[in-house]
Order: structure tokens, then sequence, then C-alpha cells
């Protein structure tokens, strides 16, 4: 579970990069890291590129500590935090979208500051893929999305994209050229 510093043999976990600084082994950041504090804000519809590689690890979420979380998100891992206020009422879609084929999780969270009681919504288990999530957000409230690298043996972090989108309950809807009938959603709407 160790990035860096020594490896209890004589020998070295490895080191760190340019601003980054080993602490119980594993490399932080010194800059580009977000916490709550200074979570990174997101737009309404506009996506937001970072990385976990070089951040702070602030997070970590025990087994059963979200609906879906079956094992345990353990500490080690850089996380970014990110801050999300909902103009209006309603369900809206977290979408994480991993650029750097790494194992990220995402959790959504009401309390920054207490994360492990006030978690609404997560991925069961780390991806490597495109991943979304839906919560409700009263008009006015603020969440949290925490962005956490995984760490299944050796920590992972990378790079990805997060964009929070009003949630769209038949996507795949299509009236191009049709003035009734069936929209092609699985619901029947027309």
């Amino acid at each position: 579970g160790k990035t860096c510093g020594d490896d209890g043999r004589g020998g070295s976990c490895g080191s760190c990069g340019a601003g980054l600084t080993c602490l119980n082994g594993n490399c932080k950041g010194q800059s580009g890291t977000s916490d709550c504090a200074e979570p990174i804000p997101l737009t309404l519809g506009q996506a937001v590129e970072e990385t976990t590689t070089g951040a702070s690890d602030e997070f970590f979420f025990a087994e059963g500590g979200c609906p879906d979380l079956n094992v345990e998100n353990q500490p080690g891992g850089g996380d970014q935090v990110f801050k999300f206020t909902a103009s209006s009422s309603g369900n809206y879609t977290f979408e994480l979208d991993v650029i750097d084929s790494v194992w990220l999780n995402l959790f959504v969270v009401r309390d920054c500051s207490d994360p492990g009681s006030t978690t609404v919504a997560c991925f069961g288990d780390s991806t490597i893929f495109n991943e979304d999530l839906t919560v409700w957000i009263d008009a006015g409230e603020s969440v949290a999305a925490i962005v956490d690298s995984d760490t299944w043996g050796s920590t992972d972090s990378g790079a990805f994209s997060l964009k929070v989108t009003e949630y769209d309950p038949c996507p795949w809807a299509d009236c191009d050229g049709k003035a009734c009938g069936d929209n092609g959603c699985d619901e029947g709407a027309s």
C-alpha cells in the first residue's frame, strides 16, 4: 500500500515527483489539491478535468458507509473534492469519466466535514470506466462530490473528468420528425 519511502528491508517503495512529499508511505501534493475548505466548483453542464495524481488523501469510506459500498475504500489514495450548489430542487446526475484507465471511486456527501455519515450516493466498487449516479438536491443546497483513488494493494491515481447535469429520465428518447406516438423511451412515454 505504499508508493514511496522505506520498504522496511533497506530498500525503497518509490519516490515522489516534483512538488510532492512522502508522508506515511504515500506522496502528498503541495499544490493543485482540493479539500473541504477549498473545493473545486462544479457548474451545471460543464465538465471539469482533474487528476488524483499528487492529490492529498483526506477521505476513506468504511464498508456500509454508503448504501452500495460492499468493501471498504481504504485510506492511501489521493482525492479531489468538488462543490455543487443546486439552483432548483431536482435530481442531478454526476458523471465520472475515467481518462487514464485507473480505479477511482465517486462519493456524493451532504456535509464534507462529516462524509462518513452524510454520504447519499457512491459507486459500490471502483471503476476504470465511465459511471454516473443521480442524487436529489434541494434548491440552494450544496453537496460535495469526492473523487477518491482506490488502494487495492497499490495506490491507483490518474486523470478524470467530472460533470453534473440535470437528470434526464429518458436520455434515449427520439421525437425527431414525429408529432405523436411513442418516443422510444422504455417507459412508453409519447
